[in-house]
């Protein structure tokens, strides 16, 4: 791999590693005050873009498919691993942590709701 391959690997590199969490920064320090879907909305677009640029760079800057950074073709086996997780989820993990939170003492609904009415409703 030449100078240009190394340029282009940590370009990608910086991008997948800092570039969400100076997304967070960016969204937590200059619009806090505005908890709105004209805010949200944007910076879930920007996540997309950084995800689809480091996409981009593996595929045509470094010329090596997706299973190189672990994504697989799509399987019957990932339909079945993905309803296991449902199953999962819904009849044992949801079931189970209202009851852990509670022997916990750790109020968990009502302050979450709270949080979730400062943004807007869309009708």
């Amino acid at each position: 791999m030449g100078d240009k391959g190394v340029f282009i690997t940590s370009v990608g590199l910086c991008l997948a590693l800092l570039g969400p969490a100076a997304l967070a920064l960016l969204c937590e320090t200059f619009f806090v005050a505005k908890r709105c879907l004209g805010v949200a909305l944007p910076a879930q677009l920007v996540f997309v873009l950084i995800c689809a640029c480091v996409l981009m760079i593996v595929l045509r800057g470094e010329h090596r498919t997706l299973s190189s950074v672990g994504l697989q073709p799509f399987r019957g086996q990932s339909i079945a691993w993905g309803s296991a997780f449902a199953a999962f989820l819904v009849w044992i993990y949801s079931p189970l942590l209202p009851r852990a939170m509670a022997f916990a003492k750790i109020p968990w609904f009502t302050e979450g709701l709270a949080k979730l009415a400062a943004y807007p409703v869309l009708r």
